[in-house]
């Protein structure tokens, strides 16, 4: 019983780095995804075909 309670509270805690790091992969992402609007947008603007 004790081995099977440290292995749930392993997995619990294994599981909760896992959601954070997803949740920050999702962060840097989404700020690439910002970044490269914002480069593509002053880039076709200063070729004015926007």
């Amino acid at each position: 019983m004790i081995r099977e309670a440290e292995m749930q509270d392993l997995n619990r805690s294994t599981n909760s780095k896992m959601a954070w790091f997803s949740f920050l992969s999702l962060g840097v992402c989404l700020s690439v995804v910002g970044l490269q609007f914002w480069h593509l947008k002053s880039f076709f603007g200063k070729k004015k075909l926007i």
